[in-house]
């Protein structure tokens, strides 16, 4: 019996007919009258067993790559699950004059925010992470611990097309580079500067690898150093006008509910991905600059190629089943 098509279970033995000419129908002229022997071949069916290990990394992937519009799905971290949830807010700022340079860090580990005008682009920063990150209120109320699972900074300017101008700087930096840092030292860090759009400009997080861990909610971000990683954002204006910008932050939070509130996390229906983690982390670094550069795109095009290939292993197992049928 043929096992379902689809589900990857192995086919079982598959009858196949050969005629054979028995020796009276030799003696006949070998014509091919004689009685018919069934052979049994053992073959298995070519299609691929899906994993829900692999379902994992693929939600987590795309959680990562598209914090904004991403489905939200189980992630590949190992240990506890999680409720998972997206929460997002926006923030005004403005660069003025005397002020030329904004500078605005988002810790996502902490859900914390470092943000600040500054004149003197030599003075060390004191990054105290103050404040509250996307959601924090919620959090703060029904979390009691979280990590994070995907996280997004976008900055727009906000003023007249006349007035445009200045430079936005980009980066993710582990903690430690930035303790005690100056502006120039971080416009310096930072991997991407880019002319202050006349669209916008996305800065995703790239976990490191010690994401998996949960943190409690509201602990204070440790001023110290650091091995994750914060996104930086610096705007450069001008001395001469103001340069109104807006940054939103976005934020995919999973966590654990805290007891007395009458939520529990349902029992995962699928099990751990072995590696998870690493196996994220491997996927992404095969996209190039995938946090500053078409990431959306890219998840978009994960989705659909794995839409694809779940179709055409339908397909595949559907004709092999006919073809055995005929």
């Amino acid at each position: 019996m043929l096992g379902p098509v689809g589900m990857g279970l192995p086919g079982k033995e598959i009858e196949m007919a050969k005629s054979k000419q028995s020796k009276k129908g030799k003696k006949n002229g070998g014509k091919a009258n004689g009685s018919r022997q069934l052979v049994v071949a053992s073959k298995q069916l070519a299609v691929p067993r899906p994993s829900f290990a692999d379902a994992r990394v693929r939600s987590h992937v795309n959680m990562c790559l598209d914090p904004c519009n991403a489905p939200i799905g189980p992630t590949a971290y190992r240990g506890a699950d999680g409720f998972i949830t997206r929460f997002k807010s926006i923030y005004s700022v403005n660069v003025s004059s005397t002020t030329p340079y904004y500078v605005f860090i988002y810790y996502p580990a902490y859900n914390s925010i470092w943000a600040q005008p500054i004149a003197d682009p030599n003075a060390s920063l004191p990054a105290v992470y103050s404040t509250a990150g996307p959601g924090q209120t919620f959090l703060l109320a029904n979390a009691d611990s979280q990590r994070v699972v995907g996280a997004c900074t976008t900055v727009r300017y906000t003023g007249s097309e006349l007035n445009r101008q200045g430079l936005v700087y980009r980066g993710n930096l582990p903690q430690a580079a930035v303790v005690g840092a100056s502006v120039n030292t971080l416009m310096a860090l930072c991997q991407f500067a880019d002319r202050i759009p006349d669209g916008h400009l996305d800065t995703k997080w790239n976990p490191s690898p010690v994401e998996e861990e949960y943190w409690p909610t509201g602990a204070t971000a440790p001023e110290g150093g650091g091995d994750r990683n914060v996104i930086v954002t610096i705007v450069q204006g001008s001395s001469v006008i103001d340069v109104p910008i807006s940054i939103s932050v976005t934020l995919i939070s999973e966590w654990r509910p805290r007891f007395g509130i009458g939520m529990q996390v349902p029992t995962p229906s699928t099990p751990d991905a072995p590696a998870g983690l690493e196996r994220v982390r491997s996927a992404l670094s095969t996209l190039g600059n995938w946090w500053v550069a078409g990431s959306s795109i890219a998840a978009q095009a994960i989705t659909t190629g794995t839409r694809m290939y779940k179709a055409t292993k339908m397909v595949r197992g559907a004709a092999a089943v006919a073809a055995l049928a005929l």
